[in-house]
């Protein structure tokens, strides 16, 4: 019982995390000139296409850089027993200040740089749900895993269960994407605003598992 918990707040956790990761996709893409915070191919290939017009794209090269910035100082954290605590702050703050800051001008790259660093966290921290591999801030990988899941439960006539899982996962991201959509019509870059309850939530939800251990 105490065991079955422990996994329902994981659960609930991951998927609160992959809401949370569509929902900044939509958001920098709609709000930051089509640049995001999250999927850096995207960005590493507009900022090549520039350079090879003799342009330097600051939008897209800064973001890209933070990231990866971000995610050498994640995996120096990795085994530290409240890393996934550290990670659930750090995305709190970095929600919280990009609401300070205007839409526009140098404002744009912060907030990209910002909302870079809290992905890349989520990227290192939360990539597993309920024992399966996953991607919580884009979705290229979760398709390839769903594909993968399903012509094995073909092969072997297994249950559904993984890809289901996985599906699920990408309506998720897919709500998040929505939800952003819709929430910035009305509420501009203040938006963001509605997934820092959603990360209170899941520090809520993470301590007894990180006691636990």
């Amino acid at each position: 019982m105490e065991n079955k918990k422990y996994f329902t707040f994981d659960l609930i956790s991951n998927i609160l995390l992959i809401f949370a990761g569509g929902f900044i996709s939509a958001y920098t893409y709609i709000l930051n000139s089509g640049t995001y915070a999250s999927m850096h191919t995207g960005n590493l290939i507009k900022f090549l296409i520039a350079l090879t017009n003799g342009e330097f794209s600051f939008i897209n090269f800064m973001p890209l850089i933070t990231f990866n910035i971000a995610l050498i100082i994640a995996y120096f954290l990795l085994d530290f027993k409240w890393s996934r605590i550290v990670s659930i702050i750090t995305q709190i703050l970095c929600a919280s200040v990009v609401l300070i800051f205007p839409n526009g001008n140098i404002f744009t790259i912060i907030t990209l740089c910002i909302l870079s660093v809290s992905c890349a966290f989520q990227f290192i921290f939360f990539n597993q749900v309920v024992g399966q591999a996953y991607t919580g801030i884009m979705c290229t990988n979760n398709m390839r895993l769903l594909e993968q899941s399903v012509v094995e439960s073909i092969k072997t006539k297994k249950d559904f269960k993984k890809p289901l899982l996985y599906l699920g996962l990408i309506l998720t991201f897919s709500l998040g994407v929505v939800a952003s959509s819709f929430a910035i019509r009305g509420l501009d870059s203040y938006s963001l605003a509605i997934i820092i309850p959603l990360y209170i939530v899941i520090f809520f939800l993470q301590l007894p598992i990180i006691r636990r251990k």
